[in-house]
């Protein structure tokens, strides 16, 4: 039976568990998204620039395929962290080195979290029950704090 990593886990470097023990949910939500992943893009980058006006210079303004693949590769880790894919961590560390050099802040990543869930039910047109908003935010959650604590490390001088 796994459980769901604390944040001290996350950041000691322990394994990645599965996000939320409510899977259904977490499906549904990931259902709900695969039905409005364009307008997902749209209304979360609006949303987290309203909400972290300070990200806007770190997307170019021609940035829209850039977006897609970000939410693309969110999706991706989500899936992975719920199914225990070995190559996850790897990945979710790189990816908060990059996102760091880029000049993402740790403060940012809350934020992020945020927007994420608020824009899916904008997107689709219905809000997500309570127990797929709870699921999705938990799993993104972990999603980027392995990789703020990532981007953290690699900042600090050796």
């Amino acid at each position: 039976m796994s459980r769901t990593a604390t944040a001290k886990d996350v950041a000691s470097g322990a394994p990645l568990a599965e996000p939320a023990p409510d899977a259904d949910a977490l499906w549904r939500a990931l259902e709900t998204i695969a039905g409005c992943q364009e307008a997902l893009v749209e209304r979360l980058y609006e949303d987290f620039f309203a909400r972290c006006p300070e990200a806007r210079p770190l997307f170019g303004v021609y940035a829209i395929a850039e977006r897609e693949e970000m939410v693309a590769e969110t999706l991706r880790s989500i899936v992975a962290l719920h199914e225990g894919e070995p190559w996850l961590e790897g990945n979710l560390e790189a990816l908060g080195r990059s996102h760091e050099e880029y000049g993402v802040t740790s403060s940012m990543y809350p934020i992020f979290v945020e927007s994420f869930v608020a824009s899916v039910g904008a997107a689709a047109g219905v809000p997500l029950d309570e127990a797929a908003q709870t699921a999705l935010r938990s799993a993104i959650a972990h999603v980027t704090e392995r990789m703020r604590v990532a981007g953290e490390a690699s900042a600090r001088p050796t």
